[in-house]
């Protein structure tokens, strides 16, 4: 059973998922696709971080921490598909390739791609979200 604060802590992180789903849909359409991108990988991040804390798992402090985290509780064992985890795996390094790399232009048509797949991470790891 989670504590009220908990209960507030996952609420805000699943308002910040839903915020950078909106901010990267609106980079999108701006032509802003590096930072679309890593607005994605952050929704993902919340959402994810989001999942640990209704589980009772404590809070990662680190991204790779946190993507180790998920893929050993919730890919390895089967709660989520394989595909899940390579998504986020792919938003993890794509976003760091973006904000750090020199030279890198990530195209419309990535962005057109990841929406719907970042939209259905989300749904599907909101379905195990309980507070």
């Amino acid at each position: 059973m989670l504590t009220e604060k908990e209960i507030l802590v996952v609420e805000f992180y699943i308002q910040q998922t839903n915020r950078n789903l909106a901010d990267a849909k609106l980079l999108f359409e701006n032509f802003s696709n590096n930072h679309s991108l890593s607005s994605l990988y952050y929704c993902c991040f919340y959402i994810v971080t989001a999942l640990h804390i209704s589980k009772g798992i404590k809070k990662i402090k680190s991204h790779s921490g946190l993507a180790n985290s998920f893929h050993n509780n919730f890919i390895k064992n089967g709660i989520l598909l394989e595909h899940f985890g390579r998504h986020y795996t792919y938003l993890f390094r794509r976003r760091s390739d973006a904000d750090y790399g020199e030279l890198i232009l990530i195209t419309n048509d990535e962005i057109e791609a990841l929406i719907p797949l970042t939209e259905k991470f989300i749904d599907e790891i909101k379905k195990l979200i309980q507070c």
